[in-house]
């Protein structure tokens, strides 16, 4: 993939909105999200100990394939368990047209052993929880289910990580 087909080719994300079968106050789109997932990262590495690149890397290539794809919600992958499989293969095929920089930080978030993989979920629910507390607070009391379901997310995660927390006196 040559470097102008690449960078108009991630733009897309850009037009790309999440939730999008909910009632939303405000949009975002998938390249905010995968912004503020790479910031808090970097926030995150305050608490934890990991590769910073590869954690960065992670987060900001694990929803690249919605270019492709576009976003299907995580509600309609739970409960569509057909539907998700489905989506995890046209995702296995998308990514193999990305660079390989992009191909191995889909696949660091991807891998369930992996720390980095770990941190970029993370970083990924704590962005959720940011969306939704921002919908909440302009009024939109329709998100309330996924804002509960984030928590238990970040706390499963959270407890998975616990082995990597920075022993320092600053936490």
């Amino acid at each position: 993939m040559e470097i102008d087909e690449y960078y108009n080719k991630i733009y897309r994300l850009s037009f790309i909105n999440r939730y999008t079968n909910i009632i939303r106050v405000r949009n975002e789109d998938v390249a905010q999200h995968s912004f503020f997932v790479a910031a808090i990262v970097l926030k995150l590495h305050d608490k934890y100990e990991f590769n910073l690149g590869k954690a960065l890397q992670a987060a900001v290539c694990h929803d690249i394939t919605e270019a492709d794809l576009s976003d299907v919600t995580h509600d309609v992958k739970q409960d569509n368990p057909g539907l998700a499989k489905e989506i995890s293969i046209a995702e296995i095929k998308a990514i193999k047209n990305y660079p390989q920089a992009v191909q191995d930080g889909f696949s660091e978030f991807e891998n369930p052993s992996s720390i980095h993989g770990k941190i970029a979920n993370l970083a990924d629910v704590i962005q959720v929880q940011q969306y939704i507390n921002s919908e909440i607070s302009l009024g939109n009391s329709n998100v309330e289910n996924i804002r509960i379901e984030s928590l238990h997310r970040k706390d499963q995660l959270e407890k998975e990580l616990k082995y990597c927390e920075r022993r320092t006196k600053n936490n």
